[in-house]
């Protein structure tokens, strides 16, 4: 009978090829997401709202990243997005205006309420809230151009306002 000796050079390669095909090899599957941070579009708009919070002093990684997403999704500037959601909010989930709009983009119900159906939005949450509010912005700049910051708010002196002091603070 033979016996078989390990030498301890062979040991160690012997360990090594263990190691090796006992660690699970990571692959891209449907279940993985990309890394948005790959798509420079993505960067450029999380970039944007991060320097907008920063200045107002409000928000967090999460609010960033989904102010960039909804941006994007719906046409919207990151910039101004975040711009509002600083003015309108001071990026409080829990907001509400003495006009009755709430949440982060501070929807008004009433006066959006002809154009979209709230019955299954949660408002207060922040990322419901987030993807109403952009859409809302975007149909705003389809109906009214680059004036759509004034009629977000309101019409009239007020309003006139409110569009210089967001678009202040966007950068524009």
């Amino acid at each position: 009978m033979k016996k078989y000796f390990l030498s301890a050079k062979a040991g160690a390669s012997l360990a090594t090829l263990l190691l090796l095909f006992s660690t699970p090899i990571q692959t891209q599957t449907a279940a993985t997401a990309p890394d948005p941070f790959q798509v420079p579009a993505y960067r450029r708009a999380f970039f944007d709202a991060a320097r907008i919070y920063g200045k107002a002093g409000c928000g967090d990684m999460s609010l960033t990243e989904m102010t960039a997403s909804h941006a994007l999704q719906n046409g919207v500037p990151a910039n101004v997005v975040a711009a509002i959601v600083a003015v309108e909010s001071s990026c409080n989930p829990l907001a509400i205006s003495n006009k009755g709009a709430v949440g982060l983009t501070q929807v008004n119900v009433k006066v959006q309420a002809s154009a979209y159906n709230f019955s299954r939005v949660n408002l207060f949450n922040p990322e419901e809230n987030m993807d109403t509010g952009t859409k809302i912005m975007a149909s705003m700049i389809r109906v009214y151009g680059r004036s759509w910051i004034s009629h977000y708010d309101g019409v009239g002196p007020e309003a006139d306002m409110y569009a210089v002091k967001v678009l202040a603070l966007a950068g524009k």
